[in-house]
């Protein structure tokens, strides 16, 4: 977008509603928690083809509970993406300006990411970790390093896991 942006504005205002008890956004956090139970359990079953419903459903509880999560920017190049074969997008950390994820039709990522490139965007190459984040049943992290550090008791392990799914991120600052 090119325009300045203080992440910590759009962190605040949340917390503060959380920390005011509003239930408005305790139950946006329920159902943005729920959404990343339904994607964990869609992408371990290999069930690809929820994955993009679920990240749009993620999406709307974000600007529900933050409208300046988005910049007319980010719904320009989201509305561009879904013409062009992206099933849904969401802003990375606290939005305002900054990344965009885009999840892809199979087939269609170098479509959307072409239209994205003309519109103004700039996309990101990564690669796809074949092991990352990874959530236990106790959903306690741990790490798979067990690395210790002096004056602490025991050591800690983090398993990573990731599944491959077509996502890519584009930088929305000029």
């Amino acid at each position: 977008t090119g325009a300045p942006r203080n992440s910590g504005i759009n962190n605040w205002e949340m917390y503060k509603k959380h920390i005011d008890g509003d239930a408005d956004v305790f139950q946006r956090f329920d159902r943005i928690r729920d959404t990343a139970l339904k994607i964990d359990e869609a992408l371990t079953a290999n069930a690809f083809d929820q994955v993009g419903a679920i990240f749009a459903e993620e999406w709307a509880s974000r600007r529900e509970l933050v409208p300046t999560i988005t910049t007319p920017f980010i719904d320009e190049l989201i509305e561009i993406a879904k013409r062009h074969g992206g099933e849904a997008a969401k802003v990375c950390g606290a939005g305002g300006g900054g990344c965009v994820a885009f999840y892809c039709q199979p087939g269609r990522k170098a479509d959307v990411e072409a239209a994205l490139n003309q519109a103004g965007g700039q996309v990101i190459n990564y690669r796809i970790a074949r092991e990352g984040l990874r959530v236990g049943k106790d959903k306690v992290f741990t790490t798979k390093s067990t690395k210790s550090t002096k004056g602490t008791k025991g050591t800690k392990r983090i398993v990573f896991r990731f599944m491959p799914f077509v996502i890519f991120v584009v930088n929305c600052l000029a």
